[in-house]
């Protein structure tokens, strides 16, 4: 199903909320699947602002690559690992995992995050 812009930008707001409050990997995955819609309907408008906004959505889902990464390593080794493993897993991949889920809040925490999304709403 094809979204608007305004749809897309509307979704990315509440998530963006959601994460916030509480991390959850499912909804780090949403997040980066609207930016990515946003980013390919900039991508047919030729217009010098449409590249600059298409630039700074793809530095906004760059800075989520570690965590979606760490998401899905954690969750694949939980179902690989034997029934003891992943207590011993958790513990020694708690601190990156914690740290990259950092960052993400971080950035949906920060004023280019929100100055982007104020500026994002004219365009």
């Amino acid at each position: 199903m094809h979204q608007s812009l305004r749809t897309l930008t509307k979704e990315i707001r509440q998530v963006a909320r959601d994460l916030r409050r509480h991390y959850e990997p499912a909804r780090l995955y949403e997040l980066r699947v609207a930016i990515r819609r946003i980013r390919s309907m900039l991508k047919h408008r030729g217009s010098k602002r449409a590249r600059r906004f298409r630039r700074t959505w793809g530095g906004f889902a760059a800075a989520t690559n570690r965590a979606r990464d760490w998401d899905v390593f954690s969750s694949a080794a939980a179902e690989l690992l034997s029934a003891a493993a992943p207590d011993d897993f958790r513990r020694a991949c708690e601190a990156p995992l914690q740290a990259s889920r950092d960052k993400v809040i971080r950035m949906l925490e920060s004023a280019r995050w929100r100055a982007h999304l104020k500026e994002w709403e004219r365009f």
